[in-house]
């Protein structure tokens, strides 16, 4: 049995520990990603804080109270959309739902926004979350992030999705 609640500040060790999990298992460089108290201590800073700025997060609980993935949402300032800013899943836990159940939490706080639509940033590499939102219903918007490659070639980073809540 799983369930979906808002983050508290308790969950910020735990939050960063999925990040790093599911970072390091898409590859990133282990030196690139910050150390555990550093991630732990902003996370914490981000919830304590995450009613005034417009950010939720939300964490998924397994049947023994582990924290197994974590999403956040955030509105968009003078806008009638909210952006998903984070989705994370343990790799052990991938293809159980999880990340449906935060994606449509996230749509849900969303909707108590006010929000029309909920657009996300994905890394091209990460294929996983983009099947999800895509089967999900997400489409993707064409819009594209580049960064500088060698020989000034662009490299495409990030494609963006989006849904609608209407």
């Amino acid at each position: 049995m799983f369930t979906t609640r808002l983050a508290r500040i308790d969950d910020a060790t735990s939050i960063a520990e999925i990040q790093i999990n599911s970072w390091t298992d898409r590859g990133l460089k282990i030196a690139s990603i910050d150390d555990l108290d550093h991630m732990s201590a902003q996370w914490a800073a981000a919830i304590q804080d995450q009613q005034g700025e417009g950010r939720i997060i939300v964490v998924e609980k397994d049947h023994s109270s582990t924290l197994v993935g974590c999403a956040g949402i955030v509105r968009s300032p003078n806008s009638q959309n909210a952006e998903l800013i984070l989705l994370e899943v343990l790799p052990a836990e991938r293809r159980q739902q999880v990340g449906s159940r935060l994606t449509n939490a996230c749509a849900d706080i969303a909707k108590g926004f006010g929000a029309d639509f909920i657009e996300a940033w994905i890394g091209i590499e990460e294929v996983a979350a983009i099947q999800l939102l895509e089967g999900s219903g997400w489409e993707r918007t064409g819009a594209e992030r580049l960064s500088s490659g060698m020989d000034s070639e662009y490299l495409r980073e990030e494609v963006k999705l989006h849904t609608s809540l209407r």
